[in-house]
């Protein structure tokens, strides 16, 4: 059945650069430091930023996240609170002479990386380098010395004319509430985690078709052989009419895992020229699965509750659009059984044939009827069938508990472990009111994380 199932659960993302505290803005040891701006404490929706002062003494003259630079005593993003800002067209600023003006922000040459927030800019982490994004079009570069052609300039990974940073334009033109249209490849990012998943598919697959070993005692190889062929043809009578389609949601995760769209309110407020606070916030959740789109409007998702940004640095720089890593501090790890068990909804809950299931645990533990196999066994012409009945369901029902405790396990250590997502993007600025080309930068973190993925969006002003 193709079409739209609309899942109506909410995620309103936490998003910050540092440690800070979830709900929070200014918290005193964010990272070592103070959060800026005298705000410690506030809630994120108390908090509105300010334009940053001419000068200042210290990080708290500054609207978080922005910092006090160490010797121009002006407000910077982050990533340039010991190097400075400059100016790629001129090549000012930057009083280190080893240092590159990237993006706009000074510092060393881009060099080995694990992740993709290691790298500045528009640049990933490709086998553990820096280097440009070979999905954006055209000569890429990493440095202004890689671009040759007479007149153009190295700007997001990529050599363009000197003459689209003389374009005029409002330096504040980018303020306001935006809507951006995500897609990130959040299976790119995973590690580990279909284990139990799978597991469990191949357990009822191999059931199915008699491939399922029964080890025990006195069980010897012709018992094995002699039970997997009895249960292989009697396993069928003891799944329930929605197994199969259970069995084939099972291997069909990447589906589940692959690709998310997202949908967000970007609020840019101006603290200085060309230079932007942000703050986001997730209004939905969507991804594909066997045909069918599942949409859920992320508020209620269990686990999460209600969540909100804490902002970001963000700027304009020759015309293109550069937002600063956002650190997504959350129990990212429960989107993932939402995830599977939303999927698991729209393929039960839609066909009037099967049976409608919304919980995984119980759906799995009502995937195979143990006792009534081995009752089966017990009244079996086959005296070695007969024989080892009991041994039939036991092995059974041990090696299903075993899967469900392991994948419900997995589930719950996703949610305790993968705490957290980072985004770097950048897009092209068509128009004040367009956003195009955007490109994200991100990396899961956790013990079911720990890899780079990478993602698309566009957005208009609202």
């Amino acid at each position: 059945m193709l079409g739209k199932l609309r899942v109506f659960s909410v995620l309103i993302v936490s998003v910050a650069l540092g440690a800070c505290e979830a709900g929070t803005v200014g918290i005193s040891d964010c990272d070592g430091g103070p959060c800026g701006g005298g705000d410690a404490g506030l809630q994120v929706d108390q908090y509105v930023p300010k334009a940053n002062p001419n000068d200042c003494k210290n990080d708290r003259d500054c609207s978080h996240p922005y910092v006090c630079h160490t010797t121009t005593h002006r407000c910077v993003p982050p990533s340039a609170k010991n190097n400075g800002l400059c100016s790629l067209i001129e090549g000012t600023g930057c009083d280190d002479p080893n240092h590159e003006c990237i993006d706009g922000v000074c510092q060393p040459p881009p060099g080995k990386c694990d992740w993709n927030e290691d790298c500045p800019g528009a640049l990933i982490c490709k086998d553990h380098q820096c280097a440009p994004d070979d999905k954006i079009p055209g000569d890429g570069c990493v440095v202004k010395a890689d671009c040759t052609t007479p007149g153009t300039i190295c700007v997001g990974g990529q050599c363009i004319p000197e003459g689209d940073c003389k374009v005029p334009h409002n330096d504040n033109r980018l303020a306001g509430a935006w809507t951006f249209s995500s897609t990130l490849k959040i299976r790119d990012g995973l590690k580990g985690f279909t284990k139990g998943l799978l597991g469990f598919a191949k357990f009822a697959n191999d059931l199915i078709t008699g491939r399922f070993e029964i080890k025990g005692d006195g069980v010897t190889s012709i018992v094995v052989s002699e039970l997997g062929r009895f249960a292989g043809n009697e396993a069928r009578k003891y799944l329930p009419s929605w197994a199969t389609e259970l069995v084939a949601w099972l291997a069909a995760l990447n589906d589940v895992l692959d690709e998310w769209k997202i949908v967000s309110t970007e609020t840019l407020t101006r603290v200085g020229p060309d230079q932007y606070i942000g703050v986001s916030k997730w209004s939905q959740i969507e991804f594909d699965y066997l045909g069918q789109q599942v949409v859920t409007d992320p508020k209620n998702l269990p686990g999460l509750g209600q969540l909100a940004s804490l902002p970001y640095s963000a700027r304009e720089v020759c015309g293109t659009f550069f937002i600063d890593p956002m650190r997504i501090n959350s129990s990212v790890g429960n989107i993932w059984r939402w995830a599977l068990e939303a999927a698991m909804t729209a393929i039960t809950c839609t066909n009037k044939k099967i049976n409608c299931q919304t919980n995984l645990n119980s759906a799995l533990s009502g995937l195979i009827d143990c006792a009534g196999l081995g009752l089966s066994a017990s009244n079996s012409n086959n005296n070695l069938v007969n024989r080892f009945a009991g041994t039939l369901e036991a092995g059974c029902q041990v090696a299903k508990d075993a899967l469900i405790t392991g994948l419900i396990k997995e589930l719950s250590d996703a949610s305790v472990t993968m705490k957290y997502m980072t985004l770097r993007g950048k897009a092209d600025i068509s128009n004040d009111s367009q956003l195009t080309a955007g490109r994200w930068y991100g990396t899961l973190g956790g013990t079911f994380g720990g890899g780079n993925f990478e993602g698309d969006f566009s957005a208009f002003r609202q």
